[in-house]
């Protein structure tokens, strides 16, 4: 299966961060469904990928920027 963004938006919620949606939820306030339907590619709004930026420490949030990049690029 070909990465995308949400793809690895969803990666990197389970494998990085280690959070549920319900988790993603009350971290950033927006609805667990709406994250879901982003991270399973039903919807394109790029604008929920700014949320897994933002969440992260320092490293985390530099793992995402070069990771999301390899995605991005190819």
């Amino acid at each position: 299966m070909e990465m995308t963004v949400q793809t690895y938006c969803k990666q990197y919620r389970e494998q990085t961060l280690k959070i549920t949606l319900d988790k993603m939820e009350k971290l950033t306030g927006v609805n667990a469904k709406t994250i879901s339907g982003f991270e399973n590619g039903k919807s394109n709004n790029l604008d929920l990928f700014k949320l897994y930026y933002k969440i992260g420490n320092a490293f985390e949030t530099y793992k995402f920027h070069e990771n999301i990049l390899r995605v991005l690029i190819r």
